[in-house]
């Protein structure tokens, strides 16, 4: 066998691979939903459970979370901000967070 039969063998076998390879992960025969109910019917339907109460509630809270309010303005939190900038505060947040290094927090803080 020459070179250039086993190059054109070589070639033919990666062509087929790679072909193999190339096939669409899609579902061909997705399940078709039907439904005793039209649109409007089904909409009709959850407007009056909203009504009436019986619509279930979905609660998408994580257990042992609560809800908090704040009594600082929205001011008072940008001027944090701009302070905890001008300090070196927020780069020290950014080094625990991208790359924790107890060198770049000496520095930071001028020890």
């Amino acid at each position: 066998m020459n070179t250039n039969q086993l190059f054109a063998a070589v070639a033919i076998s990666l062509a087929a691979t790679g072909s193999a390879w190339a096939q669409e992960a899609t579902i061909d025969s997705a399940p078709q939903a039907v439904s005793s109910q039209t649109r409007a019917q089904v909409q009709s339907n959850a407007l009056a459970a909203r009504s009436n109460g019986s619509l279930a509630q979905i609660d998408a809270r994580v257990p042992g979370w609560t809800t908090t309010s704040s009594n600082t303005s929205r001011a008072a939190v940008r001027a944090e901000t701009l302070r905890a900038i001008a300090s070196g505060e927020a780069q020290l947040l950014d080094a625990e967070a991208y790359g924790f290094s107890t060198k770049s927090m000496m520095v930071a803080v001028g020890e």
